[in-house]
């Protein structure tokens, strides 16, 4: 079966099974402050992030402000194989992660540990529908499924309000979680947190070597062909950034995949290249450890905001209905493209790292 008619089946099937799983129930909407939560006791939560890396960066937030508002509740939280190494952001937030994997026998071992565990309230962190949080929500037997207003609306019991993905960034619309706690979002300190160890640190910038100048990171890796920037373009910024600012030093960085590029690059430009991790957090943190970053829309954008570090960043940008997910409370620059991020001319990228150095100069 070709790919394209595949996906199409796989697209119908999950929009059917969704159909069926919805019911017919319409959910309570909360649009205010109001605890709907069992009293008296401690809560027992499950939060529903089964996506991507990115994804569990910018729930960190809300997370907090549930275990700052019920430090003696347990949180635990569905992640799957993608974005499992994102679980370092909230691991001092959480008590325990349950895996999410695609296979029969897991989906039910895991429907089955939900069940015993008995849980109060299931918070779903998606703003888009899911055919995963659709079954996990039906089929989990928790009294109390909170999420987004959205096309699955009926797998909750309560709703709130879906605010306008144009113009509201992604950790507000997600904030919007926290009223059926009784928690008003506009009270909660909303910026994104990232934690580092000084050993941690301290074997990052060794990685950095021993160079005083200020470091610019350039991050090459792409998570899809969309967000890859050309090789040659690369090398073109890279070249013109070297030339304009000499007081800065170029530190090329990459997923292991992409290591033969990071080498090929390093040795056309002159710029200093960091050895690839298999560890993500590795990587985060010798970021974190530079002044600033050059990257595709990747999760690393919301691992740099949470220590507002300055960043330009390229962003897949074709619906106007969709605000991009900026680096949230973060000084950055950004650079869109309709359908891949090479349609932007490397000058550009040149120029918004004049335009980010500019600021951090006069800030």
């Amino acid at each position: 079966m070709p790919d394209t008619v595949r996906k199409r089946v796989e697209l119908l099937l999950r929009g059917l099974l969704r159909k069926m799983l919805t019911g017919s129930r319409e959910p309570q909407l909360i649009d205010h402050a109001v605890s709907v939560m069992p009293a008296g006791r401690p809560l027992r939560m499950l939060l529903l992030r089964q996506d991507r890396i990115g994804d569990v960066f910018v729930s960190e937030p809300l997370i907090r402000a549930l275990r700052e508002a019920f430090p003696t509740s347990v949180i635990d939280v569905v992640l799957s194989p993608n974005n499992l190494a994102a679980r370092h952001a909230i691991a001092s937030l959480i008590d325990d992660v349950l895996i999410y994997r695609k296979r029969i026998v897991d989906v039910v071992r895991l429907m089955r540990t939900m069940r015993n565990r008995r849980y109060d309230v299931m918070i779903d962190l998606m703003d888009n529908p899911s055919t995963t949080s659709t079954l996990l929500l039906r089929l989990s037997g928790i009294p109390i499924r909170i999420g987004i207003d959205k096309a699955n609306r009926q797998a909750y019991s309560h709703v709130v309000p879906l605010l306008d993905r144009s113009r509201v960034h992604i950790v507000e619309r997600l904030a919007n979680l926290l009223m059926p706690f009784g928690i008003n979002p506009g009270t909660v300190a909303l910026d994104l947190r990232y934690p580092c160890s000084e050993q941690e640190v301290q074997r990052a910038r060794q990685r950095l070597g021993s160079d005083p100048r200020p470091a610019l990171a350039v991050n090459i890796t792409g998570t899809d062909q969309a967000r890859r920037f050309g090789v040659d373009q690369w090398a073109d910024v890279i070249r013109m950034i070297r030339e304009r600012h000499r007081d800065w030093r170029v530190v090329l960085m990459s997923a292991p995949s992409d290591v033969d590029v990071l080498h090929q690059l390093a040795r056309e430009t002159g710029a200093d290249l960091v050895e690839p991790s298999s560890s993500f957090h590795d990587f985060a943190v010798t970021v974190l450890q530079c002044q600033a970053l050059i990257t595709a829309d990747t999760s690393i954008v919301h691992v740099a905001a949470a220590h507002k570090l300055p960043q330009v960043v390229m962003y897949v940008h074709a619906n106007p209905a969709l605000m991009p997910w900026y680096p949230y409370a973060s000084p950055h620059v950004a650079r869109c493209a309709s359908s891949q991020v090479r349609d932007i001319p490397a000058v550009d990228v040149a120029d918004a790292v004049d335009a980010l150095f500019l600021r951090i100069a006069t800030s």
